[in-house]
């Protein structure tokens, strides 16, 4: 009796033992379904058991992705906790790989106790929390993660046929792209390690497993010789096992559930069961047995287990184990819905329609998966707010995923209100239908279409803390609606072309935010970064804040065509993009101040209208791109232009390769150089301006005026300038400024007026220009060019190696021109029918050519000439019949040399009133002459008798008078009207050579 009660007790212990053994079996044939559900999945555990590896989790063989030139091999890649990815570069160029998380994983119920890189459980790094410390990926703090060695994106450069290594010590996914190519995209899923077949559960003390008959379910399985560990350290959270029939068993996870069974075993073997599983519908995988000659154990009935963890992460939030999911969702949401984690992952099989008034509320952790061709079309609201370790997830159905598997959300204009936050959307873009025209279409904007990962029609919609990722078209569209976008990362958009029929085409743009005509626009501390286009480009009218994002490897960073950015805006930053600043297409239609960029503005084209003013704020950096448009300036001021800068920050408008201001805004080698782009037209419609402390850099490239422009004298008829500063019939005041570098004059004023004050014009440059191939015209390196302006005030500047004058002025009005330096220029200034003002004077010269003002003029009124410390070098003077030129005392001439096509230097027809003094003599002398005025003429050449022609008083002259003048080196020969007497070898020649000839007039000479 005793020996029968032993072997009764014998025998419910081994049939226990054999359940147990059963229930490890399914649980590892889970393990095994979701493993094969992945394209390429490497598994720590299937190459070395964690019994015999050096530390677990971690393997020592690496799985290889190769990069070609058509993309990853493979491009989707799942492997385990621990295990080191290999790239190698499979192409002919060096490849900068990037990898950036895309959403994370959540960490698991159950944690393995053994250390991960030195780091022991979640539960054990608990004590070493710092207090108010903000939780990461999984809900580990800052300081657990610096240990595991979560570090975020990372990238690497591989050159040819060299390869890269990179270890995963945590749970996650991660989008990899190739710098220098974009478009190239795969993925990498990081899982926890899974647990070696054959391990055994821990059941929970006193708690006796009880299996329910559906019928009884069999399953048949090839034996291996694998050992079976003494205990498990992981399980799986969310799936839900078949067993080779329509019994499914659901582990439970939760610790302490205090479910028994009774498992009936019928062995054929002892030895252990080695269960292959198959997935008939991701992600609810159904274990099938592999047929096999070997002996075989059926198990009769399929137990649900309770399992007690070794060491429970209870400081990680979790979701909850008992989903029934995977859910079908489709059609039309026309009352209150939520999506609930119970459910998840929610598969969408066809597009998903909330009706006005009904909302659609979709928890944290959810999981949506879209079938082809579905998406959100919202006219209600959706409330999608995740958390940092339990995110929303918003991705394709696809085994392999790709940009534009499903169509992503559309905000129908009835929506308002919606929000996403924690929510992470990828490979959306599909085409679909809109009730108007798509302006983001450039081709065909009639086709009724779009492709975008987020439209918003005429509505709103706030999206926080989330991820837009790889998707085609915009990652988010917005026309006439409005969307604040904060904190979230906007990547991998990319471009393409669609043919909706045969014989049409429409190009869609990779742009990470696109914007028409948006009411409002808010986008702060956002990651944008490798889309195919712009990061942001936005058309319209109405401001945008823009403050704190980062835009990386875009086409450009920010586009902007009417648009300017609202006051708090800026701290934004660009690197890696074509254009790394804030392009910039306006017309000014309206009184507007330009609010202050940290990243420069580089401006296709900006133009005030009249009777509008433009401020620019101190500090601003603008880059004109090269060029013009179409024949336009870059900078066309038809209203006013107001630059109200400081010495310590001035205001620069430079070329877009100039990287010694702004940074690298331009990503090409090429050099600045002068001529880059067109400068600033003030057109006659302009009044008004004032730019004070402005850098102007490297301008002067050629565009359209409406008359010719008399600065180019090889062929005036050709109606275009290049000219840093074109003043057109109008004016401007120019104070503490530069203008360097140009091609033309700095400073050209066309019948209008200028001051310029305390500023710089330096190297400006002469050369050719051919608008044709049978024409040709040059174009002269003036500092200051003026024809026939109406007023010009030049006081305190420093005029300097500009490759022809540094002033040039012809016209009939008079000039202040007071304390400037004109260096090494061609000439330091040359006037013709242009006076001096009173209170001109004390101008410096040296370097130059002539450093003198030289003198063409025609005097047809009593004019008196204003006193010049620099002497007056005279090409050409002519006082008219009936008009007296008074000079004053100490006034230093001297004619060039030889005389102007047989005229004399000096011709009088009318009188000279010369006022000298006997201290402050009136000298005329030779230009070589440096003992009156000092080194005028730059060749160190001796005076001569005969360097200049002397002056010519004609028989129309009467009453000069000529007291205390000096009269040197002159009697150079010239053409009389008549012979002269004095040429005695022929009395038919008429010329005369004299210092001082009266023709049929009267002078008179004192002392």
């Amino acid at each position: 009796m005793v020996v029968f009660n032993k072997m009764r007790t014998v025998t419910a212990c081994t049939v226990c033992l054999c359940a147990m053994m059963v229930a490890v079996i399914l649980m590892w044939c889970l393990f095994e379904g979701l493993a094969a559900s992945s394209q390429f999945r490497v598994n720590s555990g299937d190459l070395q058991t964690i019994a015999n590896s050096p530390r677990a989790g971690q393997i020592q063989d690496s799985p290889v992705i190769t990069i070609t030139d058509a993309g990853f091999v493979p491009s989707n890649i799942t492997v385990s906790v621990g295990v080191t990815i290999t790239w190698y570069n499979a192409t002919n160029s060096t490849q900068d790989l990037i990898a950036q998380p895309t959403y994370r994983l959540f960490l698991p119920l159950i944690q393995n106790s053994a250390d991960i890189n030195g780091v022991q459980g979640a539960s054990q790094e608990q004590a070493n929390e710092q207090p108010g410390e903000e939780r990461g990926i999984g809900g580990l703090q800052a300081s657990q993660l610096a240990k595991i060695g979560v570090r975020g994106p990372f990238s690497g450069t591989i050159p040819p046929g060299q390869t890269l290594q990179q270890q995963f010590n945590t749970p996650g996914e991660f989008t990899q792209l190739l710098k220098n190519n974009p478009g190239i995209i795969g993925r990498i899923v990081i899982e926890q390690v899974r647990p070696t077949p054959g391990a055994t559960p821990t059941p929970v003390d006193s708690a006796t497993p009880t299996v329910t008959q559906e019928p009884a379910p069999t399953a048949t399985a090839t034996l291996t010789d694998t050992p079976i560990p003494s205990n498990t350290t992981e399980t799986e959270s969310t799936a839900t096992p078949t067993v080779e029939s329509t019994h499914t068993s659901t582990p439970t996870e939760t610790p302490g559930v205090d479910d028994t069974a009774t498992p009936t075993a019928i062995p054929t073997s002892t030895d252990t069961a080695t269960p292959t599983s198959i997935s008939t519908e991701s992600p609810t995988p159904t274990a099938t047995a592999i047929p096999s000659d070997t002996p075989t154990s059926t198990a009769t009935d399929t137990a649900t287990p309770t399992f007690t963890p070794t060491n429970t992460a209870t400081n990680i939030p979790t979701p909850t184990a008992t989903s029934t999911g995977p859910t079908n969702v489709c059609g039309t949401i026309s009352a209150d819905t939520t999506w609930g984690l119970g459910a998840t992952p929610f598969i969408v099989t066809c597009p998903i329609r909330v009706a006005n008034g009904a909302t659609l509320t979709i928890e944290h952790g959810v999981e949506v998966r879209f079938r082809p061709n579905t998406g959100l079309r919202i006219e209600g609201v959706i409330s999608a707010t995740g958390t940092v370790d339990l995110p929303i997830l918003l991705t394709s159905d696809a085994s392999s995923p790709t940009p534009g598997n499903w169509t992503g959300i559309y905000f129908a204009p009835t929506s308002t209100g919606s929000v996403l936050e924690h929510v992470q959307m990828q490979y959306a873009g599909a085409r679909y239908d809109l009730t108007h025209p798509d302006p983001a279409i450039t081709t065909n904007t009639n086709f009724l279409f779009t492709l975008s990962s987020v439209y918003v029609d005429e509505s709103d919609v706030t999206i926080r803390n989330s991820n837009i990722m790889s998707g085609t078209g915009p990652g988010l569209n917005v026309y006439q609606g409005a969307a604040v976008v904060e904190g979230s990362t906007i990547s991998g958009m990319g471009s393409g072309q669609y043919n909706p029929t045969t014989t049409s085409t429409v190009n869609y743009r990779g742009y990470g935010v696109y914007g028409s005509n948006h009411t409002a626009l808010d986008l702060r501390n956002n990651l944008i970064s490798y889309n195919d286009e712009r990061g942001v480009f936005l058309i319209g009218t109405n401001r945008i804040m823009l403050a704190g994002n980062n835009f990386v490897s875009n086409l450009d960073a920010v586009y902007l065509h009417g648009i300017q950015l609202l006051p708090g805006s800026g701290e934004n930053q660009a690197s890696g993009n074509r254009v790394n600043a804030i392009r910039i297409h306006d017309h000014i239609h309206v009184d507007e101040a330009i609010v202050y960029s940290n990243l420069p503005y580089v401006i296709d084209y900006l133009r005030v209208e009249a009777g509008r003013t433009l401020t620019i704020p101190a500090g601003q950096i603008f880059k004109p791109f090269n060029g013009n448009l179409t024949g336009l300036p870059r900078i066309n001021i038809l209203g006013t232009l107001v630059v109200q800068s400081t010495a310590d920050e001035p205001v620069i408008f430079t070329s877009v390769y100039d990287d010694s201001i702004g940074g690298e805004t331009y990503r090409t080698p090429t050099l600045p150089s002068p001529g880059d782009w067109t400068g600033f037209y003030f057109a006659p419609t302009s009044s008004g301006n004032a730019l004070e402390h402005v850098e102007i850099r490297y301008a002067g490239a050629v565009y359209d005026l409406p008359h010719p422009d008399p600065a180019i004298t090889t062929l005036a008829n050709f109606p275009f300038t290049l000219s840093s500063v074109y003043v057109d019939e109008s004016d401007v005041t120019i104070r503490n400024s530069n203008i360097m570098s140009g091609t033309g004059p700095g400073l050209n004023v066309y019948q209008g007026a200028a001051v310029i004050e305390g500023s710089t014009i330096a190297d400006m440059n002469a050369g050719q220009h051919q608008p044709t191939t049978t024409s040709t015209f040059r174009y002269y390196g003036h500092g200051i060019y003026g024809s026939n302006f109406t007023a010009l005030d030049l006081r305190n500047n420093f005029i300097s190696h500009n490759n022809d004058r540094g002033v040039f002025l012809f016209g009939t009005k008079d000039i202040m021109l007071a304390d400037n330096n004109f260096v090494s220029n061609f000439d330091a200034v040359r006037m013709q029918g242009v006076q001096l003002l009173p209170g001109s004077g004390n101008n410096q010269a040296s370097g130059n050519r002539f450093n003198a003002i030289l003198l063409y003029d025609h005097v047809h009124t009593n004019k008196t000439l204003v006193y010049s410390n620099l002497p007056y070098v005279v090409e050409y003077l002519r006082v008219e019949a009936g008009q007296t030129l008074t000079i004053p005392a100490g006034q230093v001439f001297k004619p060039a040399s030889g005389n102007l096509t047989n005229l004399p230097r000096i011709n009088i027809l009318g009188a000279i009133a010369v006022q000298g003094t006997a201290e402050q003599p009136v000298v005329f002398t030779s230009i070589h002459d440096d003992t009156a005025g000092g080194n005028t003429y730059g060749p160190a050449t001796q005076p001569a008798p005969g360097d200049w022609t002397g002056i010519y008083f004609a028989p129309t002259s009467s009453g000069s008078i000529l007291e205390h003048m000096e009269v040197r080196y002159a009697g150079a020969k010239y053409d009389l009207p008549h012979n002269d007497p004095a040429v005695t070898n022929g009395s038919t020649t008429q010329f005369t050579a004299s210092s001082i000839y009266v023709d049929e007039s009267d002078i008179t000479v004192h002392h």
